[in-house]
């Protein structure tokens, strides 16, 4: 909230909140808020597919505070502007840079509730797994498998399978394919790589293979 105070729905309740207030209402809650002020209110407003490293749902592994207060409201204001001019410089294409800018938000987002003590983890959410898809994501053409995620999560592999599908709603084994292709997807858009350079940046020593693969999920 810039300017202005609003009455904001937190579930069945109702608070009120003024400018340097951040509200953030999770996928598929009751969304509301009213004007108190004499004047409109002035938002920077965003909706956001909050993805954690691309695929896995945000709210699957933190609670995330409805109402949040920031200290310093300049440091979401900065990348907010730059995303919004970006997007209309484009006419509402999300670039690479759009992308770029919407991430820093992200995260000065989620690094302002941590400062404040406001990110927990959601009930269920394991940190292992959340370290074991950093390292999926920094290493997507890594020789992975069931076992040597085992191995690194100290887990058996049944139940680093139920961990996963509990948390993300996939086999680790289909998480990581999606992965790849996602990243693929993204290669072949953005940069000028040949088909086999990009199979192998993504896992996929047969070009061929990939190339199946890739347009019987992506198309």
């Amino acid at each position: 909230i810039r300017e202005g105070e609003l009455q904001v729905g937190v579930g069945a309740a109702a608070r009120p909140c003024g400018p340097g207030w951040l509200v953030a209402w999770p996928p598929e809650s009751e969304r509301w808020a009213e004007n108190r002020s004499a004047v409109p209110a002035r938002l920077y407003t965003a909706a956001f597919n909050l993805r954690l490293w691309g695929e896995v749902d945000f709210f699957r592994l933190y609670q995330v505070p409805t109402l949040h207060r920031c200290l310093d409201p300049g440091a979401l204001a900065a990348p907010f502007d730059a995303l919004v001019e970006e997007l209309a410089a484009q006419r509402e294409a999300v670039t690479l840079v759009a992308e770029g800018w919407a991430r820093v938000l992200v995260g000065r987002w989620l690094g302002a509730l941590e400062a404040a003590g406001e990110l927990r983890r959601a009930a269920g959410a394991d940190d292992r797994l959340t370290a074991v898809l950093a390292a999926l994501e920094a290493d997507l053409a890594g020789p992975w498998s069931l076992q040597r995620l085992a191995a690194q999560m100290h887990l058996s592999k049944v139940r680093v399978r139920e961990i996963f599908v509990r948390a993300v709603g996939l086999p680790p084994t289909r998480y990581l394919m999606l992965r790849r292709l996602a990243h693929a997807r993204d290669l072949l858009r953005d940069t000028d790589l040949g088909a086999a350079e990009i199979a192998a940046r993504c896992g996929f020593p047969d070009p061929a293979y990939f190339s199946r693969v890739f347009h019987r999920v992506i198309g």
